[in-house]
């Protein structure tokens, strides 16, 4: 039995003619209150009554259902849209699915502004010509997200964002960057020009012509700071958010993207919970910005001061991949950093920076380097950093963790620190493995997501808030081909490219419209499909496929 359907009705025109085609979207959901998946035939009818009576049109839409959504064009079957008297009668459709009891109550169906503008023209030649107001009038308007009008105080056509009003041209900043940010806002960090929390994922705009493939969500861990940064399809970096991870020379926080490519071509950037952002260029050369307290910039210097341009990281090292870690622990800002060389067949692995339970993985603690220092005995593919411990998997897909123990973090069947890499418990293959502030996820081979540490926010995914200090698997049966773990709160895409997000909510960072933590793999609202994902200290950051 079919319990209801979410409706969405909009208009489709073209100018001088009343709409061909309309959309209809919307999602069914059984007695059950689950969501109805397969083949189905759903029955669309237009009734000029919201109850009763029979219908003007209807037609029959063969579809097939994924968790619950589906998506009908109506006008391409039976129904003639054309010999309907739209523009002056109202009308409601009616839903009936394989043959079963209509759907109620029916949905009426509202224009929308461009459907009314192209049924009733003007100007020469018979254009369609929005209505010229003066910019006064224009900031007294309650505008729709995409609307147009006509500025005739600055000559321009111009949209309403979401945010502001801007000029419509090749200068304008624009909507389809293909990059989602959500979650906490202050300082800017979501990119989206204002400092407004999202719930649900909002695509952010960047200046014309310009597609984002790379980003990296992070923060300061001990306040309401994120950050985020980007890669373009030129090998342009852009960031966003708390001034001091923003490499554009000064220490002003930006709400919306920047270029920042202090004159070269990246490959990657990262972010991670202390205020130090990362980045390589297209020639395997790294260089870090922001606070440089015990090293943690890898430019030879230890100070307490910023530094808002890229600095070079010393060693002539050709680096694969870095990763950002530590946090603002009480009295300073304790960062340190990992990463991986280019070099095949022998040891590739370097840390530097804050080494207070021996994030360094060289067998010691209490030392503070600002160059990288070498991880002996392993050839690593990837290593990523937590705030205080680290894990990395070797070219063999075996995992090891190593630094502070506490919570069981490191999934070792202890929760004692590791001052050099110790063998992560289970005989996994790991395929990727991300550290939070206290908890840890890794991606197998076989796809499976297991969880180990810290469950106080549901970090671990599988419905507890009880530690556990070796590998566990989340809740669900799914299979995933992406994991990002944030600070607090994790998040995966599986092989439908879909997201799915665990852990702590609060500030909308799960991206499914609310702010309470999951205590289990939750899909991201949006009926979004993402190629990518960065989960930083209380936002998140994808990209759309």
């Amino acid at each position: 039995m079919y319990r209801w359907a979410f409706l969405i009705i909009s208009g489709v025109s073209t100018a001088f003619a009343a709409p061909n085609t309309m959309l209809q979207q919307g999602r069914l959901i059984d007695a059950a209150g689950g969501p109805i998946n397969g083949n189905v035939t759903l029955n669309v009818g237009l009734h000029t009554q919201p109850t009763g009576g029979s219908a003007q049109c209807s037609e029959d839409e063969p579809i097939t259902v994924q968790d619950g959504y589906y998506s009908v064009v109506i006008g391409d079957g039976a129904c003639d849209l054309t010999t309907l008297s739209l523009s002056d009668t109202t009308y409601w459709v009616s839903l009936t699915v394989s043959g079963g009891p209509e759907l109620l109550p029916r949905s009426e169906i509202h224009a929308v502004p461009f459907a009314l503008s192209a049924g009733q023209t003007s100007g020469s030649s018979g254009a369609v010509v929005p209505t010229p107001v003066t910019t006064a009038e224009r900031d007294d308007l309650e505008p729709v997200l995409g609307q147009i009008i006509y500025n005739s105080s600055a000559t321009r056509l111009e949209t309403w964002t979401g945010s502001s009003w801007a000029p419509i041209g090749g200068s304008t900043n624009q909507v389809g960057t293909g990059v989602f940010s959500w979650g906490q806002a202050e300082t800017g960090g979501l990119g989206l020009g204002d400092e407004v929390d999202q719930s649900f994922p909002k695509e952010i705009e960047v200046p014309g012509g310009v597609t984002f493939v790379k980003m990296a969500a992070g923060g300061y861990s001990n306040g309401n700071d994120t950050t985020g940064c980007a890669i373009d399809t030129e090998q342009r970096l852009y960031c966003w958010g708390r001034g001091s991870n923003v490499p554009d020379g000064d220490s002003a926080n930006i709400n919306r993207p920047v270029e920042a490519s202090n004159g070269q071509q990246w490959r990657d950037v990262y972010q991670g919970f202390g205020l130090v952002s990362c980045g390589i260029t297209t020639s395997d050369q790294a260089y870090c910005w922001g606070y440089q307290h015990y090293g943690g910039l890898g430019n030879g210097v230890s100070s307490t001061s910023y530094l808002y341009t890229p600095q070079a990281v010393v060693g002539g090292l050709s680096w694969k991949v870095l990763s950002p870690g530590g946090r603002y622990d009480g009295a300073a800002h304790r960062a340190h950093l990992c990463g991986v060389t280019t070099q095949t067949g022998q040891a590739n692995g370097y840390c530097w920076g804050n080494d207070n339970h021996g994030e360094l993985g060289n067998g010691g603690s209490g030392y503070n380097p600002s160059a990288p220092g070498l991880i002996l005995g392993y050839e690593w593919d990837w290593i990523e950093t937590g705030s205080f411990h680290n894990c990395g998997v070797t070219v063999d897909n075996i995992g090891y963790c190593w630094g502070e123990g506490g919570s069981g973090r490191l999934g070792r069947g202890s929760t004692t620190d590791a001052q050099t890499p110790a063998l992560i418990s289970g005989g996994h293959a790991w395929e990727f493995i991300g550290t939070g502030e206290a908890h840890s996820c890794g991606l197998r081979t076989d796809g499976k997501i297991y969880c180990w540490g810290d469950a106080s926010e549901y970090q671990t995914g599988r419905n507890t808030t009880g530690d556990n200090n070796t590998p566990l698997p989340i809740s669900g049966d799914g299979t995933y081909k992406q994991l990002a773990v944030g600070y607090q709160h994790s998040c995966a895409i599986d092989m439908n490219d879909e997201m799915w997000c665990w852990g702590r909510g609060d500030y909308g960072r799960q991206g499914d419209g609310s702010t309470t933590d999951n205590r289990i793999p939750t899909k991201v609202q949006g009926n979004l499909f993402f190629s990518d994902v960065s989960a930083g200290i209380q936002n998140t950051q994808g990209t759309q496929r």
